[in-house]
């Protein structure tokens, strides 16, 4: 018993001493650019991931076919769904500029920055297929709209709904955090193809 106590509290100042490493390392350039590659790289993995994702929640609902026959619908929401919560924009879609490595990073989606706990709210209506956290999306929501298009909702504080569930247009779905965590990053997916999703917003 002394043993394992011994090996625990080990264990427990080797963590501390990585912590404590790492923490150092980051306030360096070098370790600010080993942090922002590595960022890069997870984003890239969890945007590969939610594409399968949605590949699979498409053929378990058999969205395929209604894709097919309501191509036409989804013209008709061009620049006419309500925005998922009132704030500010801060990334935008597709190509941005990494703050601290001159590279620049694709982002499928957008960020809202809202006020802090902030309602969010389904942009249609349709049937949330996909709750939960998600690699770098945290807390995410999908729903599937008919099969016409699918929306996606991350880095949320609390989810208000359950899979299965059918949602109206401006649906309460979700809520924010406070401070760094009032951001929502939202996307729009047609045939699970990143959008544009300001393109299919109310103009402001």
């Amino acid at each position: 018993f002394i043993s394992l106590k011994n090996k625990q509290e080990n264990l427990i100042n080797q963590n501390k001493k990585l912590k404590q490493e790492k923490n150092e390392l980051l306030k360096t350039t070098a370790g600010k650019r080993v942090q922002a590659e590595q960022d890069i790289k997870a984003l890239n993995d969890s945007a590969k991931a939610l594409q399968s994702l949605i590949n699979k929640l498409m053929q378990a609902s058999k969205s395929k076919k209604r894709i097919t026959s309501l191509r036409s619908a989804s013209t008709e929401r061009r620049n006419n769904l309500p925005w998922p919560v009132d704030g500010q924009i801060v990334l935008n879609y597709g190509k941005n500029k990494h703050p601290d490595l001159n590279t620049n990073v694709i982002s499928n989606g957008i960020k809202i920055k809202a006020r802090n706990n902030a309602i969010i709210k389904s942009v249609d209506e349709g049937e949330v297929v996909f709750t939960g956290e998600f690699r770098s999306y945290g807390k995410m929501i999908i729903i599937d709209h008919k099969g016409v298009f699918f929306s996606v909702y991350g880095e949320l504080g609390n989810i208000l709904v359950s899979e299965g569930q059918a949602v109206s247009r401006g649906a309460n779905i979700a809520k924010l955090g406070s401070g760094d965590n009032s951001v929502l990053y939202f996307e729009i997916r047609q045939y699970n193809v990143p959008e544009n999703p300001v393109l299919w917003l109310e103009e402001k």
